[in-house]
């Protein structure tokens, strides 16, 4: 898909023909997930294609994106079968994998430590092979760009939409594309199969 993809409505509204994901696809979504409009569209994007039992894994950076997951939405559907929170925001490590109310959370300890964050990704992603649709919500580039460079930045979702694409996982990473340089958004463009801007972003078109 070439140039940013305009969601006026629902991002599934959004996609149609040579623009629908599938499997192993990944999604460069220029909104916060801090916002109604970022919110739904990362609803629809986790529900597409959701034919059979639905598989979510959030990945955040931040405690206040940790605050926004979208699984709490009432307005949810279909209502995921399994939920893995991978919670990367600074704080003790060690902590053992919890569950509560169905949603499973391991924690890695620390934003910059993406080596345990990719084993983690991969350890889920690999769990849920072959069991339905796996989605995963990364949350988001701009809290991630804060603790660690550009180009570490770039290798470490080279390496992860590499891993989504192995095991046929559909995969969306937010970003703020008010908080970053024309040169950063170009950069990252090429790592993803679709870009798309919710309305009312700053974004420009380009076909």
């Amino acid at each position: 898909m070439s140039g940013t993809k305009r969601l006026m409505g629902a991002a599934t509204d959004g996609l149609s023909g040579a623009d629908e994901l599938t499997r192993g696809s990944t999604v460069l979504l220029l909104a916060s997930c801090l916002e109604h409009q970022g919110q739904e569209a990362c609803r629809d994007l986790l529900t597409v294609n959701a034919e059979d039992r639905l598989n979510v894994i959030y990945l955040t950076f931040t405690r206040a994106g940790k605050s926004h997951l979208d699984w709490r939405a009432t307005d949810y559907h279909p209502t995921p079968d399994r939920v893995v929170v991978i919670d990367a925001t600074p704080g003790p490590t060690g902590t053992p994998t919890v569950s509560i109310d169905g949603v499973e959370t391991e924690r890695v300890g620390s934003p910059g430590n993406l080596t345990k964050i990719g084993v983690a990704v991969s350890k889920h992603c690999k769990e849920f092979e072959g069991d339905g649709t796996t989605v995963v919500c990364l949350r988001s580039l701009t809290a991630l760009l804060q603790y660690v460079d550009f180009d570490t930045a770039y290798r470490f979702l080279n390496a992860v939409a590499n891993q989504l694409a192995s095991v046929g996982a559909i995969g969306h990473c937010h970003i703020d594309p008010d908080a970053h340089s024309s040169q950063e958004l170009g950069g990252l463009r090429t790592l993803f199969d679709a870009v798309l801007a919710v309305d009312g972003s700053n974004e420009p078109i380009t076909e």
